[in-house]
């Protein structure tokens, strides 16, 4: 009897054997996924500049039912971490990316090559959709708007970080453009990485300091205004963004005008497609992302105010 419960013991533990063994080697059926996985590149090494557009994205994530990912670069503008960073998150599973390029020119290949949708925001890439504003006109419109406070043979400093294709160039464009009709003399300064390199770059500014200086993106307008505040001899500032910093000194008057685009709607927008181009759907050509030149005086006035400050209802 008991070499009969042994026997039986041995069967019941030969066949457990068989069966993990059957389980372990059958391949794993993966339950789909009812959500969307969606990457965002920037090119800025600094989150908080995305903060508007963050919001608007996130919106559009609960709405869509996203899974979203913000990746911010080690570098400002680096694009061969761009190039990086679209392989890596096209192949951990991502369903769609979304870039803002800090070349076009030098990332085409690198898009076509991702495999997976892309959309690109402030400046095309290929012929990936786009949500962007209308960077040339809007680079134009701010250099027209300090026109009263410019004479012919005065300098102005075109300022941004780094060199490079895409948004930056657009408004550099629209506001030589505007300026050298006037008979403004016109410079431009690329500024390198990092807060520190970046200040010792505009205090060269104060030994013969231009009659303005207009920043082309909102990392070369913070660090403008960090260096400039409080000097005499300072150059008068505008410039594009509306970071929390920017909005602060704009109504400090520590910078004269911005041009602030609708940030909220371009982070909702860019979701939008970037979810249609995963699941397939035709794309419309985007419009424009609206933007207003704005003033100490006028940055309150309603329609300012939901440029400049989206997290309010």
């Amino acid at each position: 009897m008991k070499k009969r419960y042994l026997l039986l013991f041995a069967v019941f533990l030969l066949a457990f054997g068989a069966l993990f063994t059957l389980l372990s080697a059958a391949p794993l059926q993966q339950r789909p996924r009812d959500y969307l996985e969606i990457s965002v590149i920037t090119r800025e090494s600094d989150s908080s500049i995305w903060a508007s557009i963050r919001q608007g994205m996130e919106q559009a994530a609960n709405d869509f039912d996203v899974e979203l990912r913000l990746v911010t670069l080690t570098e400002t503008n680096s694009v061969s971490e761009q190039r990086m960073l679209l392989s890596r998150e096209a192949k951990g599973g991502a369903d769609a990316l979304i870039l803002a390029p800090a070349d076009p020119d030098a990332l085409g290949d690198a898009v076509a090559e991702a495999g997976i949708p892309v959309v690109t925001m402030q400046a095309p890439v290929g012929n990936a959709p786009c949500i962007s504003v209308d960077n040339e006109a809007m680079g134009g419109e701010l250099a027209r708007s300090m026109l009263p406070r410019l004479r012919t043979g005065d300098r102005v400093v075109l300022l941004s970080v780094f060199p490079g294709g895409g948004a930056v160039a657009g408004r550099a464009a629209g506001a030589r453009r505007v300026l050298e009709e006037q008979g403004v003399a016109v410079e431009e300064l690329w500024l390198p990485g990092g807060r520190s390199a970046m200040g010792e770059a505009l205090s060269g500014l104060l030994s013969d300091p231009p009659e303005l200086v207009i920043a082309l993106e909102p990392a070369a307008l913070e660090g403008a205004v960090r260096v400039f505040q409080g000097l005499e001899s300072a150059p008068a500032l505008c410039g594009i963004g509306s970071t929390s910093l920017i909005v602060s000194c704009l109504e400090k008057k520590l910078i004269e005008a911005i041009a602030a685009q609708n940030d909220f709607a371009a982070g909702y927008l860019a979701i939008d497609a970037a979810v249609a181009a995963a699941e397939g759907r035709p794309l419309s050509p985007a419009e424009p992302i609206g933007f207003s030149i704005v003033r100490q005086e006028t940055m309150y006035l309603p329609e300012n105010q939901k440029l400049l400050f989206p997290f309010v209802r």
